[in-house]
């Protein structure tokens, strides 16, 4: 009791008891073990025309309770995709895709159904030397729950 009314207020009785900092450590033990949850599968590669770089078509899965995220990363030939947020595009909901080089410096990613969780239009970021500028050309196709395209995300030619 008289320890009780000698602690200062707010201290942790844990830590004063000299049990805190035992089990400050196996926490942290315990975390810095832990993985990154989210497993990366690269689906396929493919190659420029001068083989210089490849786009890299990316699935992930975070677990049973999630649903499938793709995403394309352009690499040097044989590099792999460093960070899920440089890919050119990320999507959920479908995996009807398809990737082609149509030069050196443009790619055409043609996605039917899905939506689209993010894109950019060129590739790499600014600032990044030595690699050539591509521009990406992202062509979506909605389609609605039955599979067929609203007539609002029609085409009008």
């Amino acid at each position: 009791m008289i320890q009780d009314a000698l602690r200062k207020p707010g201290q942790c009785r844990a830590l004063s008891s000299g049990w805190g900092i035992p089990c400050l450590l196996i926490v942290m033990l315990a975390l810095s073990g832990c993985d990154d949850p989210v497993e990366r599968t690269q689906l396929n590669r493919i190659s420029s025309p001068t083989g210089d770089l490849e786009a890299v078509l990316v699935r992930s899965n975070a677990g049973a309770t999630t649903g499938f995220v793709f995403s394309v990363h352009i690499v040097r030939n044989h590099g792999s995709p460093s960070e899920p947020n440089d890919a050119v595009i990320g999507f959920d909901r479908t995996d009807d895709v398809d990737v082609e080089w149509i030069d050196d410096v443009h790619l055409r990613i043609r996605l039917t159904g899905g939506r689209i969780l993010h894109r950019r239009e060129y590739w790499p970021r600014p600032g990044s030397p030595d690699l050539p500028r591509v521009e990406v050309s992202i062509l979506h196709d909605v389609q609605d729950d039955e599979g067929s395209t609203p007539p609002e995300a029609r085409n009008s030619d």
